[in-house]
């Protein structure tokens, strides 16, 4: 990845000493804020969260069961006979391991889920930046992400441009 940074660094060095440089038109997207902000990820997002918190309410509930389990043989634990003590200890223990497999599922799934929204949408997005850089004459547009630039001046930014052209795009 570096290798590529420095071969742009030196291939903008050159383009930089040739008259062509005055012409040369560039700007920047960033894609995140882009899906972030688009209609249509706003509204994927939103399906998104549907099916988190459906799954978040069936883990709770499951959770609250253990808690009442574990109420219950704390309250009344002296009542039972120490086999049904035992029988209710290794009850909760099971719906424990149950919680955290299915707590580490939900959350692997939700990792998943959230990349191939990302995935999708960005694939959607390549082509109306190409648009949006031919229809405005552009020689260069690259992908903002602030952990990569130090400084980038914000007048480059055509993200808004890109939103629009999304949000005005007909499926």
């Amino acid at each position: 990845m570096k290798r590529l940074f420095c071969m742009v660094g030196i291939g903008l060095l050159f383009v930089a000493s040739s008259p062509a440089l005055a012409e040369m038109k560039v700007g920047y997207v960033n894609m995140q804020t882009a899906i972030t902000k688009s209609e249509k990820g706003k509204a994927a997002r939103g399906k998104l969260n549907e099916l988190v918190e459906e799954k978040r309410a069936h883990i709770n509930r499951l959770g609250e069961e253990i808690e009442t389990l574990q109420e219950a043989v704390e309250k009344q634990g002296h009542l039972y006979t120490e086999e049904a003590r035992r029988q209710k200890l290794a009850e909760i223990e099971v719906k424990q391991r149950e919680y955290s497999r299915l707590v580490s599922r939900f959350e692997e799934d939700l990792k998943w889920a959230e990349q191939d929204l990302v995935e999708q949408l960005t694939r959607e997005l390549r082509p109306l930046v190409e648009e949006v850089g031919k229809k405005n004459n552009f020689s260069l547009i690259f992908e903002y992400s602030p952990n990569r630039w130090l400084y980038v001046d914000s007048a480059l930014d055509i993200t808004d441009k890109v939103i629009e052209a999304f949000n005005n795009k007909k499926n």
